[in-house]
């Protein structure tokens, strides 16, 4: 997958405070929250754009998709993750295709990236072993994004079906999300991205 992400540089300086944030700073991040759950620039399926928030816009979990929702907020919330895309996963329709359940995130350094890394994998074999003949998966993938000027290792974290059961994707969807957020919670109980600044 290609990730592009246009002011990247920006982006994390607000995160991290850097800058210091102002409501104003949103104005011009326009989001729509369309049929289905959809939120993007305009509330379509067809649209592959969002705005992106840093944590300490007020809008940012009002621009969170429900069902990516929880793991989001524990990512950021509970574990100071940088978080930079999110999708709560989309039917296939006319004009698009199935999109999966998903979310990114961008480690701050090598340490943070290892670590996050480790631990994503453990949390994933835990869901392995708990759901057996699941017909939704975890991937943990090590990826990158690119901005204009910088390109920053990413970790992707996505639910997608086993061979040849995508028709029953969000039938047993929620099964092993639950398992996944239930299971990193345990995993990840008293650490923090703060470690490792």
């Amino acid at each position: 997958m290609v990730n592009f992400f246009n002011g990247l540089e920006d982006f994390i300086a607000k995160w991290e405070g850097y800058v210091s944030y102002s409501p104003r700073m949103d104005k011009d991040l326009p989001f729509v929250k369309g049929e289905q759950g959809v939120i993007n620039l305009d509330g379509e399926r067809s649209c592959f754009e969002a705005s992106i928030f840093s944590k300490a816009s007020s809008l940012f979990e009002d621009a969170i998709e429900d069902g990516i929702k929880s793991l989001v907020i524990f990512l950021v919330r509970s574990i100071d993750c940088i978080t930079y895309t999110s999708c709560q996963g989309h039917a296939e329709s006319e004009c698009t295709s199935l999109s999966y359940r998903h979310v990114g995130i961008l480690p701050r350094n090598e340490q943070e990236y290892q670590s996050l890394i480790k631990k994503l994998n453990r949390v994933k074999s835990n869901v392995d072993e708990t759901i057996v003949d699941s017909f939704v998966e975890v991937v943990v993938e090590e990826n990158f994004v690119d901005s204009e000027t910088l390109r920053m290792p990413c970790i992707d974290i996505t639910f997608i079906p086993t061979e040849n059961y995508e028709d029953q994707y969000f039938i047993h969807l929620e099964k092993t999300y639950e398992s996944f957020v239930g299971c990193i919670k345990q995993e990840f109980y008293g650490w923090s991205t703060k470690t490792y600044a």
